[in-house]
């Protein structure tokens, strides 16, 4: 088997029809470690260095997802579950592969887990001038609970945000 790579951006590159991708979601295992390490180095302004993602292996409330096309990895979700709540930590696909759905599909599963394990809440930060990180958290349920004052690195402010189940 080959080695898992990562897809450096490039302007104007030509993807496949979103159909003709096989995208896989799946748990993140030792040989997809550098790959998400750069890929969030590149999309995140607070990427984990190796040694904490690799972490999320052997810690039993950290959940660590690889979105895959074919071995190449194009997106990443991170979250806990602690204490019968759920908390999105990192979330974050290529920049050639942004709206595909795959952030969509990642978040899916995130919910899909946090339900499974019976959560009572549901939440995640994310920065207020992220407006299409915001517009899929809220088409997949959540809402703006609040608002964390220079929250980033970088001085921006996130929102908090909340699940709102549809029972």
């Amino acid at each position: 088997m080959k080695p898992p790579t990562y897809l450096k951006p490039r302007a104007n590159r030509q993807l496949r029809n979103r159909n003709e991708m096989k995208i896989n979601i799946k748990k993140l295992s030792e040989e997809y470690i550098k790959a998400a390490c750069l890929l969030e180095k590149q999309t995140l302004n607070t990427a984990w260095a190796e040694e904490d993602i690799r972490s999320c292996l052997t810690c039993p409330n950290a959940v660590y997802y690889i979105a895959l096309d074919d071995e190449l990895l194009v997106g990443i979700c991170c979250f806990y579950i602690v204490s019968g709540d759920a908390q999105m930590i990192n979330i974050a696909v290529h920049p050639d592969y942004r709206g595909c759905g795959i952030g969509a599909e990642l978040m899916d599963t995130f919910l899909g887990y946090a339900d499974k394990e019976n959560t009572e809440a549901v939440s995640l930060e994310v920065g207020v001038e992220n407006t299409p990180a915001i517009a899929l958290y809220e088409k997949k349920g959540f809402i703006k609970a609040g608002i964390r004052k220079k929250f980033y690195s970088t001085g921006e402010d996130a929102y908090v945000m909340i699940y709102k189940r549809r029972y």
